[in-house]
């Protein structure tokens, strides 16, 4: 006669019972493993802006002066040059491990001439300006300029896509950062166009003073990361009309690869690698009604996919995570100064604490707490 074993089965009930305690312990296990994960990104991208931070530390030491954030060469020939739309970043490449390719620029690297196969350069088969790709050097992706927390890629079957830049440097408070700024004191942030700076112009203090910032990039959605709105007239004399296209959507409907906010590291238009601190981070930027979407006038926020705020570099090397709630002023009405209107301006930014730390000059305390 065959013996009982002591053990049974589990019945439906009891199976039923512990798939359900297995599936509400991986309910709450995910989020707790995406919130590491994203905190080793913004680690990772914390890291990023040191190093961005030592590249100019080592160069204002070498040059006793910063980079200009919008310059380079100018010729007839556009094939040939750059039109003085270079950003800051070429410059900085030997402070960033990337003398090789700080070699191939400064040696004259040469244009593509003609179409790769089954791939049409924008403008036609000979490029009719060089940050579209046509220049090789321009297309290298640098690790160091991309935030881990940032979705957006190039598109792998475009060769002739430029590397992005999820960082951006900043002109202050002003409307006007870059291609109109001829006057040495036509902007109150510490990067300028064809200016350059030095740590002594800081006079508010390095530490009380934005250097740098993020952008996101975009990711094949409309919103404030990577995308821009020219549907403000006058943009500069009430900010908050920015503000409000954005929430009705009407950015623009570009088709042009490469036009978004930060998808062309080495172009110093502030579309591309600059910021003012005009409306508060994750804000949208907007430029002028009619004009296109590489233009270097308006309003350009720093943003993220950071849950909250984003990055900053200050003057004196630290990193601080500036959130979205940060004191921006009112933006109704708040007038931003332009190029007519900023030469040889000064006094405290209308912009709260966030256009203060974006000032060089304006004699403003920050508080404390702030920069905590």
């Amino acid at each position: 006669m065959r013996r009982r074993s002591g053990l049974r089965g589990f019945t439906l009930v009891e199976l039923l019972v512990v798939i359900a305690i297995i599936g509400v312990l991986v309910g709450l296990l995910l989020p707790a493993v995406q919130q590491a994960r994203e905190a080793a990104r913004r680690m990772s991208c914390s890291n990023n802006i040191r190093q961005i931070g030592l590249a100019l530390y080592n160069y204002e030491s070498t040059y006793k002066l910063l980079p200009a954030s919008y310059g380079g060469t100018t010729g007839p020939d556009w094939r040939f040059n750059n039109q003085e739309c270079r950003s800051a970043f070429p410059a900085l490449l030997p402070f960033m491990e990337q003398t090789p390719l700080f070699n191939q620029i400064e040696n004259g690297f040469p244009m593509v001439g003609g179409d790769l196969p089954g791939v049409s350069i924008p403008g036609g088969p000979v490029p009719w300006v060089t940050f579209n790709g046509g220049y090789v050097p321009w297309r290298t992706q640098i690790p160091t300029l991309r935030c881990p927390s940032d979705p957006g890629r190039n598109a792998a079957q475009n060769a002739w896509q430029v590397g992005r830049s999820n960082y951006v440097f900043c002109v202050g408070d002003t409307v006007e950062g870059s291609h109109w700024n001829w006057s040495t004191n036509a902007n109150r942030g510490m990067f300028q166009a064809r200016y350059q700076k030095s740590f002594r112009d800081a006079t508010d203090g390095l530490s009380n003073t934005l250097f740098l910032s993020e952008t996101g990039t975009n990711d094949g959605q409309r919103k404030v990361q990577g995308w821009t709105t020219n549907a403000v007239t006058n943009v500069q004399n009430n900010p908050d009309a920015c503000k409000r296209a954005a929430v009705q959507g009407l950015y623009i409907n570009t088709t042009q690869v490469g036009d978004w906010r930060g998808s062309r590291w080495p172009d110093g238009r502030m579309n591309f690698t600059g910021f003012n601190t005009v409306l508060p981070p994750n804000s949208p930027s907007c430029i002028p009604f009619g004009y296109p979407n590489d233009w270097d006038w308006g309003i350009f926020s720093a943003s993220s996919y950071h849950p909250g705020g984003v990055h900053v570099l200050l003057g004196d090397n630290a990193i601080k995570f500036i959130p979205n709630t940060v004191d921006a002023g009112n933006p109704v009405n708040n007038v931003a100064p332009n190029f007519e209107s900023q030469n040889g301006r000064v006094g405290r930014s209308t912009f709260g604490v966030w256009g203060a730390l974006g000032t060089r000059n304006g004699t403003e305390i920050i508080p404390a707490d702030v920069l905590d």
